[in-house]
C-alpha cells in the first residue's frame, strides 16, 4: 500500500482535505438558502415574456441547491466509509465529524472523543497527530481526485 500513496505529497494532500471539510458549513448554508428561494412555478394562465427556453433562474438555483447537497453528502458520505472500515478509523471519521462538521473547538473534541471512547484524557497535541492521520485516510477514502497531491519530481 505504501507504494501506491508513496507518489503522494502527504503534507499538501492533508492541506486539501482540511480545506475541503472546512467547506462543508458554505456549502451547507448554501444549499439552505436556495432551498429557501426556490418557489412553485406560478400557473395563472397569463402570458409572460420569452425566455431562453434552454436556461430559466428557476432552473438555475435548482442546480445549484443540487450542487450544494451533493457537496455536504460529499464529505458526509466520506465520513461514514471511514467510520465503517474499522474500529480505529471510526474514531478518526468521528474526530472529523466533531471538528468540521459539528465545528467543535479541539478542546471539545478532545473531551467528546476521550469519553466516547473511555479515554482517560486526549492530549491537544495527540488530537492533533490523529487529526493528520483522520485527514490523510479521509484523502484517501474520498472519491474526489483533487483532495490527493502527487508528489513534484525534480
Amino acid at each position: 500500500m505504501d507504494s501506491v500513496f508513496g507518489l503522494l505529497d502527504r503534507k499538501q494532500t492533508i492541506k486539501n482535505a482540511k480545506q475541503f471539510l472546512y467547506e462543508y458549513q458554505d456549502w451547507q448554508l448554501e444549499a439552505a438558502r436556495f432551498s429557501f428561494s426556490l418557489q412553485s412555478p406560478m400557473m395563472d394562465g397569463m402570458p409572460k415574456a420569452q425566455s431562453d427556453p434552454r436556461h430559466t433562474r428557476q432552473e438555475d438555483k435548482m442546480i445549484k441547491q443540487a450542487t450544494a447537497k451533493m457537496e455536504c453528502e460529499l464529505r458526509l458520505k466520506t465520513i461514514q466509509l471511514m467510520s465503517s472500515i474499522d474500529d480505529q478509523n471510526a474514531f478518526l471519521a468521528d474526530l472529523l465529524e466533531y471538528r468540521f462538521i459539528n465545528h467543535y473547538t479541539v478542546k471539545k473534541c478532545c473531551e467528546r472523543l476521550a469519553e466516547k471512547y473511555d479515554l482517560n484524557y486526549l492530549p491537544e497535541r495527540t488530537y492533533n497527530d490523529y487529526q493528520k492521520q483522520a485527514l490523510w485516510v479521509f484523502a484517501i477514502v474520498c472519491p474526489r481526485d483533487t483532495l490527493r497531491a502527487k508528489k513534484v519530481r525534480r
